[in-house]
C-alpha cells in the first residue's frame, strides 16, 4: 500500500471515531405520547363559556297611576322570559304583570298587562322600551260598580344589575307607562321594580 493510501485511511478512521463520540455525547430524544401529561402545555386554554339564550325573570313592583287626574298607588309583580342572543347586544322581554291598589278616596284599581320590551345592553345597564296589551278595572267601593277598559301599553324603562353572579342577576328598574284605552280614557304613571333574573 502506498504512503498516500495509508494517510487517507488513517484520516477516515479518525473522522469516523470523532463523529461517533460526538453522537454519543448528545442527549437522547424522547418521543412523548399526546396523552402523556408531560406533553400538555403548562397553561391550557379554557373552553369559552356559553351563556344561555333564555332566562326567567321575577320582579316586585310599586307604581303610581293617574286616571282622570285621580292618583292611584299600586303594588304587584311581574314574571317574564328574557331572550338574549349570543352577541349580548340586545335583549327581548316577554312579560305578564298584575298591579292592584286604590286612590286616597277608596276607589280600587286593578291592572293586568302583557308586554314586550326590546332593550340595548351596556354591560350591567339595559335601556329600552316596548308596547303591549293592558286591561284595567276600576272598582267603586260605595256603589259596587266596576268599570273595565282594555287598550295599549306604551313604555320606556331602564334596568341596572346591582348584583351579577354567573347566570344570576339582581336588578332595579324604573319605568314610565302610558296606556290609552278604547273608549277615550287612559292612564299614565311611573313605577319602580326590584327583581331577579336567572
Amino acid at each position: 500500500m502506498s504512503r498516500a493510501a495509508c494517510i487517507g485511511a488513517a484520516f477516515a478512521l479518525t473522522t469516523f471515531a470523532l463523529g461517533e463520540r460526538a453522537h454519543a455525547d448528545q442527549p437522547a430524544v424522547e418521543w412523548l405520547d399526546a396523552n402523556d401529561e408531560r406533553a400538555q402545555p403548562d397553561h391550557p386554554q379554557e373552553a369559552p363559556k356559553h351563556r344561555r339564550i333564555a332566562a326567567f325573570q321575577l320582579a316586585g313592583t310599586g307604581a303610581v297611576r293617574s286616571y282622570f287626574e285621580i292618583p292611584f298607588v299600586l303594588g304587584g309583580g311581574e314574571a317574564a322570559v328574557v331572550i338574549t342572543p349570543r352577541s349580548r347586544l340586545v335583549s327581548v322581554d316577554i312579560a305578564f304583570g298584575y298591579l292592584r291598589g286604590e286612590s286616597p278616596n277608596g276607589v280600587g284599581m286593578g291592572e293586568a298587562r302583557l308586554t314586550g320590551t326590546v332593550s340595548r345592553i351596556f354591560d350591567r345597564l339595559r335601556l329600552g322600551g316596548g308596547l303591549g296589551w293592558s286591561y284595567l278595572s276600576i272598582m267603586r267601593v260605595t256603589s259596587g260598580q266596576t268599570i273595565a277598559r282594555a287598550g295599549l301599553n306604551l313604555h320606556i324603562q331602564g334596568s341596572y344589575d346591582i348584583v351579577q353572579s354567573g347566570e344570576f342577576a339582581l336588578f332595579v328598574r324604573p319605568r314610565v307607562d302610558v296606556e290609552p284605552y278604547w273608549g277615550g280614557s287612559g292612564t299614565y304613571g311611573a313605577s319602580g321594580s326590584l327583581g331577579a333574573r336567572f
